[in-house]
């Protein structure tokens, strides 16, 4: 695992490609690269895989091709054999199509049932069927799409009831907006002046803010102004064809070829921190900012 302490006067720096820093004035940037010990409390051990939980499960990926090792995970954690997976469409605006993808990726790991949920929520019948979808389900999985569309479908009411199964145990997943709806703060997609636009998601992962298509998209900039105007959450950058699971709100373990980006305010130097994640490592959320010595 790779931690870099950028200290900024001024708002940001902008990233040329992972590992390089394009210094735009008037910022003034200190960058250091401290490889930490596997015995770091920031991770546990490469060697030592997370043990299956009974608690939290998030499986989030950034777009792209879905990791099968995640979906299997997934469907591991929402009951294997017994599994009942509710694929909510409704951040897409081809959620037949969508499904069905979902549904061929998902069935060679054998779940007992995959159904779609109901499109338009909109109605009382409608909107008692997703509830009792949302009551029977063992795993949810949010499609790719836009992510505004899946809060505009959403009453306060669902959200809480939809964290309570959270809490109970279901197995949330997604992809791609269906990542991105799981922050407490929702990067929407649109810009407001220099900042990105950020609203009320579901708030299933607390404090973060999570970001998709992170490194082919070149999204270093924004998500650093995120955590900028909110320095008590931290940033979550997941690239495509990557993905990560998230234990108990606490452990991320990243897999893909990708490394996973973390941005958070560091407020010993005021600084932004940004620790990069592989494949083999685990990341605990818990831990304080990085204290380097000698760091000014």
């Amino acid at each position: 695992m790779t931690v870099k302490i950028q200290k900024f006067n001024g708002l940001f720096a902008s990233f040329l490609s992972p590992g390089i820093l394009f210094l735009t004035l008037p910022f003034l940037t200190l960058s250091l690269m401290a490889s930490l010990l596997a015995s770091s409390t920031s991770f546990a051990s490469p060697t030592q895989p997370m043990a299956d939980s009974i608690g939290q499960n998030l499986f989030l990926i950034g777009g792209g091709e879905r990791p099968p090792v995640l979906l299997k995970k997934f469907v591991e954690h929402s009951g294997g054999t017994q599994a009942r997976i509710l694929v909510v469409t409704w951040a897409t605006e081809t959620p037949a199509e969508s499904f069905a993808e979902i549904s061929k990726d998902l069935k060679p790991y054998s779940p007992q049932k995959i159904v779609e949920v109901v499109r338009d929520p909109s109605t009382p019948e409608s909107h008692r069927e997703w509830l009792e979808q949302l009551q029977n389900c063992t795993g949810l999985y949010f499609t790719g799409g836009d992510q505004n569309r899946i809060m505009e479908r959403l009453t306060a009411a669902d959200i809480d009831l939809l964290k309570v199964r959270y809490e109970q145990g279901l197995s949330v997943a997604g992809t791609s907006a269906g990542t991105a709806v799981i922050s407490p703060l929702m990067l929407t997609g649109r810009m407001e002046g220099p900042d990105p636009e950020l609203r009320a998601g579901l708030g299933l992962l607390p404090l973060s803010i999570l970001d998709t298509h992170f490194l082919v998209r070149s999204r270093e900039e924004r998500l650093i102004r995120a955590v900028l105007d909110n320095p008590d959450h931290i940033g979550i950058g997941v690239d495509e064809d990557n993905g990560i699971w998230v234990r108990d709100d606490r452990f991320v373990q990243p897999y893909g070829s990708s490394h996973l980006s973390l941005f958070r305010w560091n407020s010993a130097y005021k600084s932004i921190e940004n620790i990069e994640v592989r494949e083999g490592e685990i990341f605990d959320l818990s831990t304080a900012p990085s204290s380097v010595h000698g760091l000014r």
